[in-house]
């Protein structure tokens, strides 16, 4: 997964993440990635940021439109 986390990095694409104890998928781009504290901060179409423990990422997926 960490893989795919860099490439969504890189490339700035959208995704849906499903994370832990959290009911509805979380749809935005990868900003960054902190090695130290383990969060990946994920901005969504509001432009707010989230910060996600990268252990509570259950799956990553392409949006439908």
């Amino acid at each position: 997964m960490a893989y795919t986390l860099i490439d969504l990095i890189e490339g700035k694409k959208t995704k849906a993440f499903t994370i832990h104890k959290r009911e509805e998928p979380l749809t935005g781009t990868v900003r960054k990635m902190d090695a130290n504290t383990k969060l990946i901060h994920i901005k969504d179409k509001y432009m707010n940021i989230h910060k996600v423990h990268f252990l509570d990422i259950l799956k990553i997926s392409d949006i439908d439109y």
